[in-house]
This record gives structure tokens, sequence and C-alpha cells, in this order.
């Protein structure tokens, strides 16, 4: 979760390299809000928007009706994502989800 110390500077780049369209002023205010606080609930939401805006290749044969297959999530996106624990397959399964 240190890496996402700077909440506000991460939601800028994103901003700024086009995960958030200007024209879309919902996805730059919703990162700017979650910019404000750096709880874990914060960091789940960010993640999950991301993955609602530019989800990884590998999730469409990552996720079946049994669940996630971690097998198919490249082992450095894996240890990325780690921080979120038992979160990570419900995020996986359901990245639009509030």
């Amino acid at each position: 979760m240190a890496q996402s110390a700077d909440l506000r500077r991460t939601a800028e780049a994103l901003i700024g390299i086009g995960s958030s369209q200007s024209s879309d002023s919902n996805s730059q205010k919703r990162l700017n809000a979650l910019s404000e606080r750096a709880d874990r609930p914060t960091l789940v939401a960010i993640a999950r928007l991301l993955l609602s805006h530019a989800p990884p290749a590998w999730l469409a044969i990552a996720l079946d009706q049994t669940g996630v297959k971690r097998e198919y999530i490249p082992s450095r996106d894996l240890e990325r994502l780690s921080w979120l624990g038992a979160e990570l397959d419900r995020l996986l399964r359901t990245p639009t989800s509030s």
C-alpha cells in the first residue's frame, strides 16, 4: 500500500495519461474525490475504477464460472495486486460494482 501513498499525484497522473478523458467529468470527479484520503476502502475503489477503465488482457481468461484462475495472472501483476488479499477475487469478478 506504500506505493499508493500519494493518491493525489496518482489520480492526476491517470487523468494526464488518458485513463480518464477530459470529457468524462464523472471519472475525473471520482478520481479527485478518491485522492483525498488514503484508507483501504479508497485504495480498493481506485483499483476497481482502474480495472473498469482499463481491464488487463489476462482478465478474460483468468475468470470462469468457478472463480478466478490465478495461474493465468502474470506473476508480476499478481504480486502488485497482492495487497488486496482475499478481496482480489471478488474485485476481479465484479470490477465495476461499488
